[in-house]
């Protein structure tokens, strides 16, 4: 096996272990935003004009306009036909108080809000369909195509969409011809019970920032269950992390299973970040496509940190990764287990953006940095059985780590 020259971290610095440190401004920020109960500025869906209008204000205890708009109640629940012009919000809760079950369907139109939504949050059940609800069809939403979008007016800056946050329930389900636009979006986002589920059959989902299945957004907590089910559509984000955890005890699961669709990252793709051996990241490709590093300064990262474990199955499909990056096992000292399973598809390594194959990238079997905390000592496996690899390096760094390549077929 080649000895590669140390491959660090592009552009760690967004990248390390303090992912938020909370000022006593900060969190009293986060409180409010995070209350359990709506105050008085604040408007709940009643439902009373019985015309599923969201901008009908007969409909809302009061105008939720410039305020937080809470869907806590399945009464006559919004379904949106048409862009909202009356009621704009902040933000959006769905089943974001103890008890409550709350729906939205957007079937055709925009439903527009400013800051951040909350599908599922206080031991609440939320629901968001994108999808046309009155058919079915989708092979993860079970629901028709429909046209409807959901966008945060402030996707490019302080936009947050967390799916089912404290030991709730959130769904949100997408089979449409429109888009979802956020700054980040965070599924089970805090691991205290129940889960975040996200599933795209058709649409884009436009993320500026991150995408983290199985999130420490809101702390690590006892265990978070996130899930992506991509049957097709696209979903672009600036990163994209399974299993992303804050320290090393976060016991975060995150999983994602594409049958179809594109997930295209900018920068990096990173399965376990930071977490105890119980974080379990675990990625299923059969039949979609990942592109990894669309525009420079990322990788594909197979583990950060701790005694995290992982394990990416590729059984058709492809994964790319473009401008010279690498395929990393063992980031910044991880010491867990990953795993690459390719049984078919395509794992294609590229100088540019997709076009020429080849490059400086290539496979590291357990990464060593330049500190003696960088040192990887885990167990790195790629199973080669079947498929088509086409890598201009395959090595090992680390003077600790295992670093195994089999060679089953393909």
């Amino acid at each position: 096996m080649k000895t590669m020259n140390p491959t660090h971290p592009q552009n760690p610095k967004p990248r390390n272990r303090a992912f938020k440190q909370l000022t006593a401004v900060g969190l009293s920020l986060l409180t409010l935003v995070g209350l359990p109960f709506a105050s008085r500025a604040d408007g709940n869906w009643t439902g009373n004009a019985a015309d599923n209008n969201w901008d009908n204000l007969s409909n809302w205890s009061a105008d939720p306009s410039g305020a937080a708009a809470f869907v806590n109640t399945n009464n006559n629940r919004p379904i949106v036909t048409a862009n909202n012009t009356v009621v704009i919000p902040n933000d959006i809760k769905i089943g974001a108080s103890p008890g409550t079950t709350g729906r939205v369907d957007v079937v055709s139109g925009t439903l527009n809000y400013v800051y951040w939504s909350f599908i599922g949050d206080w031991d609440g059940n939320g629901t968001l369909n994108i999808a046309d609800t009155s058919t079915s069809g989708g092979a993860f939403t079970g629901y028709g195509l429909g046209s409807g979008s959901y966008v945060s007016a402030n996707a490019a800056g302080n936009a947050n969409l967390q799916v089912g946050l404290y030991q709730s329930t959130g769904v949100i389900n997408m089979n449409t011809t429109g888009t979802l636009d956020t700054q980040n979006l965070n599924i089970s986002p805090n691991g205290q019970a129940g889960s975040g589920t996200v599933n795209l059959d058709n649409g884009t989902i436009n993320v500026t920032g991150e995408v983290q299945v199985g999130s420490s957004f809101w702390g690590n907590g006892t265990t978070s269950l996130g899930y992506l089910n991509v049957s097709g559509g696209t979903v672009n984000a600036d990163i994209i992390s399974v299993a992303r955890g804050d320290n090393n005890s976060a016991a975060i699961k995150g999983t994602v299973n594409l049958t179809g669709g594109t997930l295209n990252t900018k920068r990096y793709f990173t399965l376990a970040f930071a977490g105890s051996s119980s974080l379990l990241a675990a990625v299923t490709n059969s039949g979609g496509t990942i592109n990894v590093n669309t525009t420079g300064g990322g990788n594909l990262e197979m583990g950060v940190w701790d005694p995290a474990n992982l394990r990416f199955v590729m059984n058709s499909g492809a994964v790319t990764l473009q401008n010279n990056a690498s395929m990393i096992f063992g980031v910044l000292g991880q010491s867990g287990t990953g795993t690459f399973e390719q049984n078919g598809g395509t794992v294609a390594f590229y100088s540019d953006a997709g076009t020429t194959l080849g490059g400086t990238g290539g496979i590291v079997l357990g990464n060593q940095g330049a500190q003696p905390w960088e040192v990887s000592s885990g167990t790195y496996n790629y199973n080669l059985n079947g498929g088509t690899l086409t890598v201009p390096q395959i090595g090992k760094t680390s003077v600790a780590g295992t670093g195994n390549f089999n060679f089953n077929g393909g």
